[in-house]
């Protein structure tokens, strides 16, 4: 087996095993199909999972309508959940740009004053980070 095969997950097992029309009609070498009878095993950790053909009859099937139609109308809690990911965002944004702040206030003090030197890479950076938050508010 593959090193990429090694690594699929679960669901990605199953998308391949039973979704894949190409490798459910392919024919093994010795001439039986390799969908319809061969098993297939799935394992993570201690636990195996093994899959078998089994045919059924169908007795009927339900398609879901082609389009489907949402109402949008007196869906409140929808705004509601808008309104507090909105405030926890800026809730965030605010505190990260105040620990920014103090941060920077820390590096000018602890700077001697009138030093003439240039402001260090970090104070630069911050700066940077700052403009960034405002525009992304």
């Amino acid at each position: 087996m593959s090193d990429a095969a090694w690594g699929l997950s679960f669901g990605k097992f199953l998308e391949l095993s039973f979704s894949n029309h190409a490798a459910a009609s392919r024919v093994a070498s010795c001439g039986h199909s390799l969908h319809r009878d061969c098993l297939r095993f799935y394992g993570f950790g201690n636990m195996v999972a093994c899959f078998r053909y089994a045919s059924i009859h169908v007795l009927s099937v339900y398609l879901p309508p082609s389009k489907l139609d949402f109402n949008f109308e007196n869906q409140e809690w929808i705004q509601k959940e808008t309104v507090e990911v909105v405030d926890r965002a800026e809730l965030l944004f605010s505190e990260v740009l105040n620990a920014l702040s103090q941060i920077a206030e820390k590096r000018s003090s602890a700077a001697p004053p009138n030093s003439g030197t240039k402001l260090p890479e970090s104070r630069r950076q911050i700066g940077e980070l700052e403009a960034m938050l405002k525009r992304r508010r």
